[in-house]
């Protein structure tokens, strides 16, 4: 939706049914709640929030009310990562392990924290983040669109700068390429087409066992230059 500013990535929850479709349509239902309650027509960042809130109610409503209405598709979920770029600042709306990156001034740093078992541990303080990346569990996740009628999202807002990269991407990315070769490819790509081939590249040829998504999105002087693979 650049029309709106609004970029969404949903990844269907592995091991359960349907999980293709539940991203599918989640993506759908969230590209057009936005469509209807455009957000810069919101007016100020708490009507952001309850919009943002909407949002998310809507889309898990309608991924439960698809699961009960087939039973071929019980238990179907899918993560969710949206972002809003609004001048200089980029508000990110996530349910799941689907992250968002900033890549700014030769550094690249994560905007969302996973729902996920092992990143609990982390901020538990159980495990390091190199112990989590080496979990083999690591793909569990605590929360999903679909999974809980009350599914609550994480909400977070940044400023940006001018030649920021933003990246919204599914596990099947960086599970595969690490954040220290992210960085070399955002270095080396000269447009976000180029950018985002280039990384769903990088991870299918490192194994690409999962299902990989990635949008990108360069910030110039509050103009947004995207593109999602």
């Amino acid at each position: 939706m650049e029309e709106q500013s609004v970029y969404i990535v949903a990844d269907g929850v592995g091991g359960n049914n349907a999980g293709e479709i539940a991203s599918s349509n989640a993506v759908n239902a969230a590209a057009a709640y936005f469509r209807e309650n455009p957000p810069r027509e919101a007016g100020d960042e708490d009507a952001l929030g309850v919009l943002f809130r909407g949002c998310i109610g809507t889309v898990n409503r309608c991924i439960m009310e698809m699961a009960k209405a087939d039973s071929s598709r019980y238990g179907m979920a899918c993560t969710l990562i949206i972002a809003y770029v609004e001048g200089q600042d980029a508000y990110f709306v996530n349910v799941g392990d689907s992250r968002a990156y900033i890549y700014r001034a030769g550094s690249l740093f994560r905007v969302t924290e996973d729902h996920s078992y092992v990143n609990r541990l982390v901020r538990m303080g159980v495990l390091t983040r190199d112990e989590a990346e080496a979990k083999t569990d690591n793909h569990i996740i605590t929360r999903a669109i679909g999974a809980d009628a009350d599914t609550e999202a994480d909400y977070y807002r940044t400023r940006l700068a001018a030649g920021d990269v933003i990246i919204l991407c599914s596990d099947g990315l960086y599970n595969e390429v690490a954040e220290d070769a992210m960085t070399a490819l955002i270095k080396e790509s000269d447009s976000m087409q180029h950018l985002a081939e280039a990384l769903i590249q990088a991870a299918c040829e490192a194994g690409g066992g999962d299902n990989i998504t990635a949008v990108c999105i360069k910030v110039d002087q509050g103009k947004e230059d995207q593109n999602g693979k």
